[in-house]
C-alpha cells in the first residue's frame, strides 16, 4: 500500500490515474521489475508511439474515450462457477446470444484483448469483433481491432503451429497479435508464421511473487523449473511498446484470478449462464476474490438467460450511465 503522507501529500490530491500509475510503479519496484529487459521479435505492429504512463485517460470529451483505461476482465461461468465441461475436447459456447454481443462490445472498446495459452488450444478463438459495428481505424479507414495477447511462457503455441500440429486463427489471420514467452533459445527465422504475429519475451519472475502466470497452468504451487510470466511485466510492455491504455482479459481461469490477485483489475462482468457442467472446471473466481481485488458489486442485469454481474472499484465511474448499457 502507497503512504501517500510519506510524499508529503493527502491522497485524496491523487487523481485515480496517478494512483493507478504509481502503483504499478509500486508493484514493479517491489518485484524488481524496475527495468525491462525484453527482446522482441518480428516486425508486426511495434514501431506505435511509446507511453511513459500506464493506461492514462484519453484527452477527450467523448464519454466512451474518457473511460477507456484500465483492465476489464470478463468471464462466463455455469451455475456452479464452472467455465468448461472436464474430460471433452470440444469447446462449445453456453453463454446466451445476448452476452455474446456484450463481449464485442468489449472487444469494440479496448486496446488489447489478452488470454492465456491453454484457451488458444481449447477454443481456438479469433477475439475479433464481429457482432457489433466495429470502430474505424482513424489511420487508414479500415474497421479497427483490437490487439490480440496470447500469454504462453514456454513458447508452446508456437512450435505448433510451426509443426503443422494445429491451426490457430490467431496466426492465420494476418492481425495484429503479440505472444509474451519466457525462452531465449527460440530459432524464430524457422517459424513459419506471418509477420502479423509478434514474439516477445520477457524475462522470468521469482516464485514468490502473486502477480504471475505458471505454465502448466494445472500446478499449483508452480513445480520449480516452471515458466514463469509477470502480468505487471505484460502491462507495461504493452503500455509503452504498443500505447495499450485498456486491456480486456478475457481468459481463462487462471489467467483471470492472476490479475484478480495481483490487484490488477478495475472491472468485471461475470457471465453467469442457467446451465451446469457435468464435470466443471472450477473458474475460483469467487465473491471473496474479487473484493479482495477491491473490486464492489455495482449489480446485475439480465443477459438472455444469463444474468451478469457487474464489479468496480468504487472510486471509478462505470463507462455507461445504466450497467447494462457497456
Amino acid at each position: 500500500e502507497l503512504e501517500f503522507k510519506q510524499l508529503g501529500v493527502e491522497p485524496m490530491t491523487f487523481s485515480f490515474t496517478t494512483y493507478f500509475v504509481l502503483l504499478n510503479v509500486a508493484v514493479a519496484a517491489v518485484a524488481g521489475f524496475t527495468t525491462l529487459d525484453t527482446t522482441t521479435h518480428g516486425p508486426g505492429f511495434g514501431q506505435r508511439p511509446r507511453s511513459t504512463v500506464l493506461y492514462q485517460t484519453a484527452e477527450t470529451t467523448d464519454s466512451r474515450d474518457v473511460f477507456n483505461f484500465g483492465v476489464t476482465l470478463k468471464i462466463a461461468v455455469d451455475k456452479n462457477g464452472g467455465v468448461a465441461e472436464l474430460g471433452t475436447s470440444d469447446s462449445e459456447r453456453f453463454t446466451s446470444p445476448e452476452s455474446l454481443d456484450m463481449v464485442h462490445r468489449l472487444r469494440r472498446d479496448v486496446d488489447a484483448v489478452l488470454v492465456g495459452k491453454s484457451t488458444v488450444q481449447a477454443d481456438n478463438p479469433s477475439l475479433t469483433v464481429r457482432r457489433v459495428e466495429p470502430l474505424v481505424d482513424p489511420n487508414n479507414g479500415a474497421p479497427k481491432q483490437p490487439i490480440r495477447v496470447v500469454l504462453d511462457p514456454n513458447f508452446v503455441l508456437g512450435l505448433e503451429q510451426s509443426a503443422n500440429e494445429k491451426v490457430y486463427q490467431l496466426f492465420e489471420d494476418g492481425l495484429p497479435t503479440v505472444v509474451y514467452h519466457t525462452l531465449a533459445d527460440v530459432d524464430l527465422e524457422s517459424l513459419a508464421i506471418l509477420d502479423s504475429v509478434e514474439f516477445v519475451r520477457l524475462p522470468t519472475v521469482a516464485i514468490e511473487h502473486n502477480e504471475i502466470i505458471t505454465e502448466p497452468a494445472s500446478t499449483n504451487p508452480p513445480r520449480p523449473d516452471a515458466k514463469l510470466l509477470s502480468v505487471a511485466n505484460v502491462m507495461s510492455d504493452l503500455s509503452q511498446r504498443y500505447n495499450v491504455k485498456h486491456l480486456m482479459v478475457e481468459g481463462g481461469a487462471i489467467t483471470a484470478q492472476t490479475f484478480l490477485r495481483a490487484g490488477l483489475v478495475d472491472r468485471a462482468l461475470i457471465v453467469k449462464a442457467p446451465i451446469s457442467f457435468r464435470q466443471p472446471l472450477a473458474s475460483g473466481i469467487t465473491e471473496e476474490l474479487l473484493r479482495g481485488a477491491g473490486l464492489e458489486l455495482l449489480g446485475t442485469y439480465d443477459s438472455g438467460a444469463d444474468e451478469i454481474e457487474c464489479w468496480s472499484r468504487p472510486h471509478i465511474a462505470w463507462p455507461a450511465q445504466n450497467i447494462e448499457e457497456w
